[in-house]
């Protein structure tokens, strides 16, 4: 009589598809008394694990600045989640998506020098172009109707709020 053979028992883990992580990051450009921009971020990896809201500490000069500072926020919290996982047993081989709103942000990332625009900004910052070119990141646009941080940067019409709610969970 036929027998089948026994099958090495696989890791609890190891049959599920393992999520991957993803970041969404979003500014509200000096939209307070002190001028003062916002910055949000939301990180999923299977449903929403990291998210938050945070005034930035220096006055933006532009809308694009702001997003920049914001995309700062999200890859420092990218990079802690990420040694988490691999800690956790759940490497990231892959660069974590940043989606963005803001496509002159995302050209300056990838833009390797500084220009008199950028100059100004602090080089704490930048280091946002190392992530990318590492390949610990990788920003993608999302226009803004689509960009979950936009829920954590300001206060939203109930409806929308709602729909980013839904969008979450």
């Amino acid at each position: 009589m036929y027998q089948k053979a026994a099958q090495p028992e696989a890791a609890p883990h190891a049959s599920l598809i393992e999520p991957k992580l993803t970041a969404y990051a979003d500014a509200d450009w000096g939209n307070s008394k002190d001028r003062k921009s916002t910055s949000g971020y939301l990180i999923e990896f299977g449903g929403a694990v990291s998210w938050g809201s945070r005034r930035q500490k220096c006055v933006a000069l532009s809308s694009t600045e702001s997003e920049y500072v914001a995309a700062a926020h999200t890859v420092q919290q990218v990079k802690w989640i990420r040694a988490l996982l691999k800690d956790l047993g759940f490497p990231q081989d892959q660069p974590t998506t940043v989606f963005e709103d803001n496509q002159a942000c995302i050209k300056m990332i990838e833009n390797e020098t500084e220009t008199q625009r950028t100059k100004h900004i602090d080089i704490k910052y930048h280091f946002l172009k190392h992530e990318q070119k590492n390949g610990v990141v990788k920003f993608v646009y999302m226009p803004t109707e689509d960009n979950l941080a936009d829920l954590f940067t300001k206060p939203l019409p109930i409806p929308r709020f709602k729909n980013l709610c839904n969008h979450i969970m």
